[in-house]
């Protein structure tokens, strides 16, 4: 890799170092603190319930966490557009900012931070910079990470979402003793609790393996489950540096 571009890589190398620990201390805190417990109800419904409930919440240092990988992910395209400004004599550095805009719309029209910057560097480096769509409706992972590091400065970033992301139900009887109470096959309730199944009164209790996912939560992102997208936001921004590698 170009010397030029070493700084802004070691800025995607330091959070993917931590990535494998972060998911043993995810997976360690959600088998500490998410059960699955069958609920008896009133004598006159004919099942019980099924839910998986959170016993302590998910520690904040958790958040802060995240939020710092996600800083230096993002902040790893501004220093790219440092380098840049710096290989092609584009002006002040205080002013090169990597640009991702709100829609291709304001993309194309320049209403977005770093535009003087991004005018003054050759067309061949602009034309590539256009060819990754940086905007919303553009490259998802670009857009995302944009947002959520901006997002983090100001509120919570992760959910315990309880969603099943492997849910079984094995043990004796017959499969009409369990029933799923929604197409989905679960029904979120609230933060802390999520109905898996209707179980019938008098029925044999079963084995449940259940394993729920913590994930980002925005609106017009659904659920990002929090490793994959800390690994793809890693591999945007690095695909994103290797293609300014160039002589």
């Amino acid at each position: 890799m170009r010397p030029d571009l070493l700084e802004a890589q070691a800025n995607i190398d330091w959070p993917v170092s931590h990535f494998d620990s972060l998911q043993v201390r995810l997976g360690a805190w959600m088998h500490d603190n998410i059960h699955v417990v069958i609920k008896d109800q009133p004598a006159e419904s004919p099942n019980d319930v099924m839910v998986a409930l959170v016993k302590e919440p998910l520690p904040l240092i958790l958040n802060v966490e995240v939020g710092a990988y996600l800083h230096c992910l993002r902040t790893a395209l501004d220093i790219l557009a440092t380098a840049l400004c710096r290989r092609h004599g584009a002006g002040r550095e205080d002013e090169a900012y990597f640009p991702i805009a709100r829609d291709d719309a304001a993309f194309a029209a320049g209403t977005y931070k770093g535009h003087k910057f991004i005018q003054r560097l050759p067309d061949e480096v602009r034309d590539r910079i256009k060819s990754l769509k940086p905007y919303r409706g553009g490259d998802p992972y670009l857009w995302a990470l944009h947002h959520l590091d901006l997002v983090r400065k100001h509120r919570q970033l992760l959910t315990v979402a309880i969603s099943p992301k492997s849910f079984w139900i094995m043990g004796p009887g017959q499969i009409n003793d369990y029933v799923t109470p929604v197409s989905t096959g679960w029904m979120r309730v609230n933060d802390e609790e999520t109905v898996l199944a209707l179980v019938k009164k008098g029925g044999p209790k079963p084995e449940v393996q259940f394993t729920p996912r913590v994930a980002f939560h925005e609106p017009g992102f659904g659920r990002l489950p929090i490793i994959h997208a800390l690994r793809r936001f890693a591999e945007t921004a690095r695909a994103t540096i290797e293609a300014f590698d160039t002589p």
